[in-house]
């Protein structure tokens, strides 16, 4: 009977245990009409300052990268050079990946705040990244492109 009733308690403290950090970690997650769809307005929403640049490839695609020069407090200095980080996202995804989490847990910010000059790129075709010179988004050629690792 008292292994029961052990086991009955232990079940109770686990699930309450669970419970509690759930809801320390969702008690800062932001309503979803705070945060805009755009990887740019999702930086700034988190006051992190941040740049968009077009780089155009030689066969025209126009691939968009954000860059976050340093971390919300600039502890560091504007005048001191910081280090560069280049983040890539994986297969079917894009460079909102490094910061769609809570700073603390995004490694975009976490590089920031540590002092890198975090640069964020996007591959040919994802959102940030569908334009090119020549060809229109509904062409065969704009998506005749291939993903090669080097």
């Amino acid at each position: 009977m008292t292994l029961i009733i052990r086991q009955h308690a232990t079940a109770c403290l686990l699930a309450l245990t669970v419970a509690i950090l759930f809801s320390l970690s969702t008690q800062w997650c932001v309503n979803a009409q705070d945060v805009r769809s755009n990887v740019t307005q999702l930086i700034q929403y988190w006051g992190y300052p941040v740049e968009q640049h077009d780089v155009t490839t030689p066969d025209g695609y126009i691939l968009s990268v954000q860059r976050i020069p340093h971390g919300r407090f600039n502890r560091h200095g504007g005048s001191t050079p910081r280090k560069v980080v280049f983040l890539q996202h994986g297969f079917l995804d894009c460079s909102a990946t490094w910061v769609n989490n809570l700073p603390y847990q995004s490694l975009g910010f976490i590089l920031a705040d540590a002092g890198y000059d975090v640069w964020l790129g996007n591959v040919r075709g994802n959102e940030y990244s569908n334009r090119n010179l020549y060809f229109p988004t509904q062409s065969k050629q704009f998506w005749e492109l291939g993903i090669h690792l080097g």
